[in-house]
C-alpha cells in the first residue's frame, strides 16, 4: 500500500525523480500515506517541504497542501491523518 501510494504522489509531481519524502505513515487501516514531500518546480528550483495526503488507490487523488484552499487541506490533513 505504502509502495502504491509513494508512487502515486511522485507521478503527480512535475518531476518525480526530484521527490525526497519525510514524516511519511499511514493511519492505522487507512488505504493512504500522510506525509511531507519536497520538490523541484517549473523552474527546476525546490519548493520546500509541503505535507501530502497520497491514496493507495485511483478513487482517491493526491491532495498536496499548495494545491489546495488552506482550510480545505488543514480539515482533510486534521481528519485523515
Amino acid at each position: 500500500m505504502r509502495t502504491l501510494a509513494e508512487r502515486r504522489l511522485r507521478d503527480s509531481l512535475r518531476d518525480p525523480s526530484s521527490a525526497d519524502l519525510r514524516n511519511t505513515r499511514v493511519p492505522r487501516g487507512a488505504g493512504y500515506l500522510c506525509g511531507e514531500v519536497n520538490a523541484a518546480n517549473a523552474v527546476g528550483g525546490r519548493r520546500g517541504f509541503q505535507r501530502f495526503i497520497a491514496g493507495a488507490h485511483s478513487e482517491m487523488p493526491v491532495a498536496l497542501e499548495e494545491s489546495m484552499e488552506a482550510a480545505e487541506f488543514e480539515q482533510a490533513w486534521d481528519r485523515l491523518c
